[in-house]
């Protein structure tokens, strides 16, 4: 009988627990319970110069290169002038030997037609040359020609006297300056890219004909604009746009006897009492980790640059400035 008694008790008391939590989960709640508060990092709103570049590879030209070829046919005998030589016109690069069996002649020379330095030589001692055949090249390599060939969508971006910045492996990070003087006004069919030519003074000779460059082509140049990072941008159909958080000011319509209550905030924690809300901003163009704006910015905007994913509309947020990360 007692247990029967236990046991009817437990079952009342267990009905009692779960009518209170149906009640109290059916209850309304107060608005800021459902309100949750999401951490992010914010930027205030900057004015600064912004450039773009085109990042393509390209290969170093002696400038004014000219092949050159013997008058005569025959054997290379010996060769005076090699890679790296300054030559100028007239001056012999090599001699041969146009002797036949049963007969011989004096060694022909081979002259070099303009001043310059000897960019390659493409023959050796013993091997056989004829007049149609080139045995040597001569270039101007105290100014270069940085060839670059550029995709066929970014061809209407590349204009004469566009600035060009290049690296090469044999200098390491040294960076060397070029401006774009040419281009080809024909699609190559196979690699869907056109020819670029820039020009460079090399008087220190640091630089080699057929050198590897790592090239970088400024295209857009905007300055005195807002930058934004391009981590902050969100898409909205075809416009751009970023969260702005702002301080969450708390209401004071409350009054005691026709007078403003004196009572605080709940939430007495300035780096809680922030909201966001988006703003549509017009884009100039984007770098690769930056965006240039044309309008839609104050200097008051602060951004969220970081944690935009889990925002949306009238979210409470807990700001980090960027240089207290």
């Amino acid at each position: 009988m007692k247990q029967y008694t236990a046991f009817k008790k437990a079952i009342i008391i267990s009905g009692v627990f779960f009518l209170s939590l149906l009640f109290y989960s059916c209850s309304p709640q107060k608005p800021q319970d459902k309100k949750r508060i999401v951490t992010v990092v914010i930027e205030k709103a900057r004015k600064g110069n912004l450039d773009s570049f085109l990042k393509l590879n390209g290969t170093l030209y002696a400038k004014n290169s000219i092949l050159v070829f013997p008058d005569v046919p025959g054997k290379v005998d010996h060769i005076v002038k090699f890679e790296g030589s300054y030559v100028k016109k007239d001056d012999i690069i090599m001699y041969i030997d146009r002797s036949q069996i049963g007969s011989a002649f004096n060694l022909a020379y081979v002259k070099a037609p303009v001043k310059g330095h000897v960019t390659s030589i493409s023959v050796t001692p013993g091997y056989t040359v004829s007049p149609g055949m080139s045995v040597a090249a001569i270039g101007d390599i105290e100014f270069l020609d940085l060839h670059i060939n550029v995709p066929e969508r970014w061809v209407p971006e590349i204009k004469a006297d566009q600035d060009v910045t290049f690296t090469v492996p044999a200098r390491g990070s040294e960076v060397f300056h070029a401006k774009i003087y040419r281009k080809d006004y024909a699609i190559n069919n196979q690699s869907q890219t056109l020819l670029v030519r820039a020009s460079l003074n090399n008087k220190e000779q640091k630089l080699l004909p057929g050198m590897y460059a790592d090239a970088a082509i400024k295209i857009k140049s905007a300055r005195d604009v807002y930058i934004v990072p391009t981590s902050a941008l969100i898409t909205i159909g075809n416009k751009k746009a970023v969260y702005i958080a702002a301080m969450d000011k708390p209401q004071t319509n409350d009054h005691d006897n026709g007078k403003k209550s004196k009572k605080k905030s709940e939430n007495t924690n300035p780096s809680t009492n922030y909201l966001v809300n988006l703003k549509t901003i017009d884009i100039l163009f984007n770098s690769e980790t930056e965006a240039a704006v044309a309008g839609g910015l104050t200097a008051q905007d602060e951004i969220v640059v970081f944690g935009k994913e889990f925002l949306s509309e009238g979210v409470l947020v807990n700001p980090v400035h960027q240089n207290q990360k």
